[in-house]
């Protein structure tokens, strides 16, 4: 999906490819206790909730949405930043240290909620609060 994404995007259609880590009250780990258990140990991924993957979801489903770039059409939802889980004693996962993802140990929590102005549709989207994507 994330290639077919792109593609469109290139030609100048819409498209989005949502990277999606958790889904905790819906889906295969929600029924499955045991199994969310394991997921949620090594804390890389911060669950979401069907409420606000519908607010994900709208976002990117309005019309009013300016075009994506070949950058913003793949949103990553629910990855915790590695510098917060050092500061909870928790190792970053493996996957973190590709090169796709390692550029997160330069973004700590403060610059992850900095101001709306400097930061990408995703990462605007992600700053808004709970109250206001869950209307």
């Amino acid at each position: 999906m994330d290639a077919l994404a792109q593609y469109r995007v290139s030609l100048g259609e819409k498209a989005v490819a949502i990277d999606l880590g958790i889904l905790e009250d819906e889906g295969m780990l929600a029924e499955n206790p045991e199994l969310m258990a394991r997921v949620k140990l090594s804390g890389a991924l911060v669950p979401i909730r069907t409420r606000e993957l519908h607010a994900i979801l709208d976002y990117y489903c309005d019309p009013a949405l300016g075009m994506l770039t070949g950058k913003t059409c793949q949103p990553l939802i629910g990855l915790e930043m590695p510098t917060n889980l050092i500061a909870r004693n928790l190792e970053p996962s493996p996957f973190m240290y590709f090169p796709t993802f390692n550029h997160f140990f330069q973004i700590s929590s403060s610059e992850a909620s900095s101001s709306p102005q400097s930061q990408g549709t995703t990462s605007r989207l992600c700053s808004l609060p709970r109250s206001r994507l869950m209307k």
